[in-house]
C-alpha cells in the first residue's frame, strides 16, 4: 500500500503544471555510509547471546534518485536504495556480530533554501518501505540466526548542495531511517535499529 500511494503521489508531481522559470525533472546517483545509530532491542539481542555488541561497523550505501523540482523551495523526490549491511560487531575470542540489512525505495518532499546563485541548503522528510533482514550470531562457527520482513520507515534529514551549471549539481546529505517494525530472532522479537546514511550525490536536471 504504501508503495502505491508513493508511486500515484510521485506521478502527479510530475505531472503538474506548475510554472516557474527554475523547474523541472532531475536524476541522479548517491554514493555513502550507512550506520547504525540507535541499535535498542538490536544490542540486548546480542546479550541474549552473551556477546558485547559495543563496536559497530558501517557499509556502503548506494542510491538512484528521480524528482521533480517545482521552483527555487521545493522539489519531490523518489529513491531507490541499498543501504548495504551495518553491524554491531563484538571481538573476543571469536568475531560475533548483529547485521542489519536494508534495500528498497524512499518517497519524500524537499523543502529548499537557495543560497546565492549556486547553493542551496535542503531539508528531507518521507516514507521508505524496505526487504529488511537482521542476521546475529558467529558466522566462523556457523551459529547464525536471521529473519527478513518488510519494513516501513520515516525518513528524515538534512543536506547542501552546489550547482556546477545550469544541469549539474552536487550534494552532500544526512538522512536517517527510523523503523517501526519489528523482526523475529531465535524466537525473540527485536525492533529494527535506526540506521544513519551520509552521502555525496550527483544530479542531473532537464528544464522544461
Amino acid at each position: 500500500m504504501l508503495k502505491k500511494l508513493g508511486c500515484i503521489a510521485f506521478l502527479l508531481a510530475l505531472g503538474s503544471t506548475a510554472v516557474n522559470a527554475d523547474r523541472g525533472l532531475y536524476i541522479g546517483a548517491g554514493f555513502g555510509s550507512s550506520d547504525i545509530d540507535e541499535p535498542g532491542e538490536l544490542r540486548d539481542l546480542c546479550s541474549e547471546y552473551g556477546i558485547d555488541c559495543s563496536k559497530s561497523e558501517s557499509d556502503t550505501q548506494i542510491k538512484g534518485i528521480l524528482g521533480y523540482k517545482f521552483n527555487d523551495y521545493f522539489a519531490l523526490e523518489g529513491t531507490i536504495f541499498d543501504a548495504g549491511s551495518p553491524a554491531l560487531i563484538a571481538e573476543e575470542f571469536v568475531t560475533a556480530e548483529a547485521a542489519f540489512e536494508l534495500r528498497g525505495i524512499s518517497f519524500s518532499l524537499l523543502p529548499q533554501v537557495p543560497l546565492g546563485q549556486s547553493a542551496y541548503l535542503f531539508g528531507r522528510l518521507g516514507l521508505a518501505a524496505a526487504d529488511a533482514t537482521l542476521t546475529v550470531g558467529v558466522p566462523s562457527l556457523n551459529l547464525v540466526e536471521t529473519d527478513s520482513s518488510e519494513a516501513a520507515a520515516v525518513v528524515y534529514g538534512i543536506g547542501a548542495g552546489v550547482k556546477l551549471g545550469d544541469s549539474v549539481s552536487l550534494r552532500l546529505e544526512w538522512e536517517r531511517y527510523n523503523f517501526d517494525e519489528a523482526l523475529k530472532i531465535a524466537n525473540i522479537d527485536v525492533d529494527a535499529p535506526e540506521l544513519d546514511v551520509i552521502s555525496g550525490s550527483i544530479i542531473f536536471s532537464f528544464s522544461p
